[in-house]
């Protein structure tokens, strides 16, 4: 092209050459089979559906402490100059479903339940050899992507749109002042603090105290599901 008058460039359809390499390499196979990781080899991976941007994320991750690892569920909010993070626990499962009435927080526990199946026998430190590749079995990503299965569809059957009371639920649960970020989320938050809770309750190998309650009709008087905006 160099020195052409533009008039006689022709266009790359119209030119007969086509460059081809000398010879074309036989694709190319990551081999990771072999690969060893580290015994403490770090997971921290947000749960589908449950990422918000700017640090406001439901994660899975492990930890350690005295050579045992830790697997838990971690909800993190708060601006890049003060990132907090919430424990998800059996409180808050609790003081989250007492928001709701009793035929609502057993229908958000019958979605729950089709969890119990995956933490069968669960073991963090066969999780954790999973993850180093040091066994075959319940991968994390299988974990994470199940939770957010289960988030997906509770958001969809319960908690379709933010509201004002989701907000202001969100709010007492963090003891946090309004937050803009937080109330346009709320609904994805409560989602998440539901089955946040509920995982860790299952990864820790525990019964969730609301279990039986649903099941046998005693549940703790709530909030009437007008107030909230929510149809069963």
């Amino acid at each position: 092209m160099l020195e052409t008058p533009v008039e006689e460039l022709k266009a790359p359809s119209e030119v007969e050459y086509k460059h081809k390499p000398a010879s074309i390499p036989g694709p190319v196979k990551m081999d990771t089979a072999g690969r060893k990781y580290p015994a403490k080899r770090s997971f921290k991976f947000a749960i589908p559906h449950l990422r918000f941007g700017s640090g406001v994320r439901f994660d899975l991750a492990n930890s350690f402490k005295e050579g045992e690892v830790k697997w838990e569920v971690e909800f993190f909010y708060g601006n890049s100059k003060k990132i907090k993070r919430l424990p998800l626990n059996e409180e808050v499962l609790a003081a989250t479903l007492e928001y709701f009435d009793y035929s609502t927080r057993e229908a958000i526990q019958e979605e729950l339940y089709c969890l119990e199946p995956l933490f069968d026998d669960f073991d963090p430190s066969i999780l954790q050899k999973v993850w180093c590749k040091k066994l075959d079995g319940l991968h994390p990503f299988e974990i994470i992507d199940q939770l957010g299965k289960v988030a997906e569809k509770l958001v969809a059957r319960f908690f379709t749109e933010p509201s004002e009371q989701l907000s202001e639920l969100a709010h007492i649960i963090l003891r946090e002042e309004v937050n803009q970020k937080l109330a346009r989320y709320s609904n994805l938050i409560i989602a998440g603090f539901i089955i946040g809770s509920w995982g860790n309750l299952l990864i820790a190998n525990k019964q969730p105290a609301l279990y039986d309650l649903a099941r046998q009709g005693r549940g703790v008087p709530a909030v009437p599901l007008v107030l909230i905006g929510i149809e069963p």
